[in-house]
């Protein structure tokens, strides 16, 4: 390849065959480039496809080279016009100012002849591409061709990172989601256990309560009948309880101490 370094890649592989006949001798008296006037759009590949195309060539082959609009039997000519227009006005100006020629495709034999027969009358060109590599001497990847890919896949990688990135940062937000979620859950859960305890010594509370107040009812009916005061009353009972008590523990106690006389 007399210098020319390439992989094994196939496109580099064609450049090499492209340089190589270049050495011989062999130019370019022309190149196409095709652009479907069905698409709506000039979309990110396509305005990354149009400036490599840009850098293989170099300003200098640009005169040499047609710019193809195709499948105009497929849409409406308005339409069709007003697209060519944009693609004229916008997207390919730089390369029309410096010397491009736009025409159109039809899809028939002739028309096909017609575009390549204004590009074979014109002077054989030497491509940007060529140059960097034989005269130069440049390794592809440092010609403005293989600046232009590592661009485009630094870009397609800082796509990837970002998407990557962004991923991840939702996932992360998912799972802090479900993370609150759960604590809600649990939360929610032990309240209503709470709720549950509190109405439970809420319902003991009244019901002792109430119990009290139906012995002070029944202590208050019983003193009433008695003729005598609740609180009078109350003390009878207790004193009667005391001295009941007293009496059954020291007849106890005597019975102990004879058992042990005796014995």
């Amino acid at each position: 390849m007399n210098g020319v370094q390439v992989s094994d890649d196939p496109s580099s592989n064609e450049v090499a065959a492209h340089c190589r006949s270049y050495r011989e001798g062999v130019k370019f008296t022309g190149m196409l480039y095709l652009r479907e006037i069905t698409e709506s759009r000039f979309k990110g590949t396509a305005i990354r496809n149009l400036n490599m195309f840009r850098k293989l060539c170099g300003t200098d082959a640009l005169q040499n080279v047609a710019l193809v609009t195709t499948k105009w039997d497929t849409v409406s000519i308005d339409l069709a016009v007003k697209r060519e227009t944009d693609l004229k006005n916008k997207f390919w100006k730089g390369m029309l100012d410096h010397g491009a020629k736009i025409t159109r495709h039809d899809n028939t034999i002739a028309s096909a002849r017609r575009i390549l027969n204004q590009l074979l009358g014109g002077p054989p060109v030497t491509l940007n591409i060529q140059a960097q590599l034989v005269d130069q001497g440049m390794n592809l990847g440092n010609t403005d061709a293989g600046s232009a890919v590592k661009e485009v896949n630094n870009t397609e990688l800082r796509r990837l990172k970002d998407e990557m990135e962004e991923t991840v940062k939702n996932f992360r937000e998912e799972q802090d989601e479900v993370m609150k979620t759960a604590y809600r859950s649990h939360q929610e859960e032990l309240e209503a256990q709470s709720r549950i305890f509190e109405e439970a010594q809420k319902q003991l509370s009244d019901d002792r309560t109430a119990e009290m107040a139906m012995l002070k009812q029944q202590l208050a009916d019983a003193a009433k009948k008695s003729g005598k005061t609740t609180e009078d009353y109350m003390w009878e009972g207790v004193s009667a309880t005391v001295q009941s008590f007293a009496q059954g523990f020291l007849s106890t106690v005597a019975d102990t101490m004879m058992r042990r006389l005796l014995g």
